[in-house]
């Protein structure tokens, strides 16, 4: 059932995925249903696990590639609070061609993060930061995260780690409550960035899900 699913998630979003690519997938998500029970990793279980997570984080594969292509290098990503290695770890089975790094402070999580790219074969692309976002030195193309703090607490941070044209992709809720987020933040930060938000349909899931892109204002 959760193969099946799978596959015609990845159909329904237009994503085409290698047998390889396909196998690492099915590697994690029985990782995560293996391990959740003990670790507290995600909120849910069976196939849930699969929709309101994998699906749920390949849903921005595209717009990460997309705006990944637009770097004249190869691409510097980074899942802020990785947690499970959510959406990272999809993220990165889907994309091979950028690199990857995992952000996440806690101990017990960096080891189950560390098992998932040996076993699901990305250790070449995939790198963690065991380390809590105030104190990381290094700067990434593009920022991702999801179940995360909100925007507005961790923007300074964010932006002291943000390359020189960065981008910042975030996973969202509703079209409503991310607006309201912008608004918070523009009407702190002014002209200093620039906002877009883009719907999302996860198949499967009836929540309403968006990605909030910001990147500096240049002008």
């Amino acid at each position: 059932m959760g193969n099946n699913l799978l596959l015609e998630g990845l159909e329904l979003m237009g994503l085409e995925f290698s047998n390889l690519q396909l196998k690492n997938i099915e590697k994690y998500i029985k990782e995560l249903e293996m391990w959740n029970p003990s670790y507290k990793l995600v909120s849910t279980n069976g196939q849930n696990i699969t929709i309101n997570h994998i699906l749920d984080s390949l849903s921005g594969l595209k717009q990460i590639k997309e705006t990944s292509a637009l770097f004249e290098k190869k691409t510097r990503i980074a899942d802020l609070g990785s947690g499970a290695g959510l959406p990272g770890i999809p993220l990165a089975i889907g994309d091979i061609e950028d690199d990857f790094f995992l952000v996440e402070r806690m101990k017990r999580r960096v080891t189950f993060l560390q098992n998932q790219i040996l076993l699901c074969g990305i250790s070449d692309h995939v790198k963690i930061i065991e380390s809590d976002l105030k104190k990381v030195e290094n700067t990434f193309d593009i920022i991702t995260f999801r179940a995360f703090h909100k925007i507005l607490d961790v923007l300074p941070e964010i932006d002291g780690i943000l390359s020189k044209k960065g981008v910042i992709i975030a996973y969202k809720g509703t079209l409503e409550q991310t607006k309201l987020e912008v608004d918070e933040i523009s009407s702190l930060y002014k002209d200093k960035f620039l906002y877009e938000i883009k719907p999302l349909k996860v198949p499967f899931l009836d929540s309403e899900r968006c990605l909030l892109i910001i990147s500096r204002n240049e002008e």
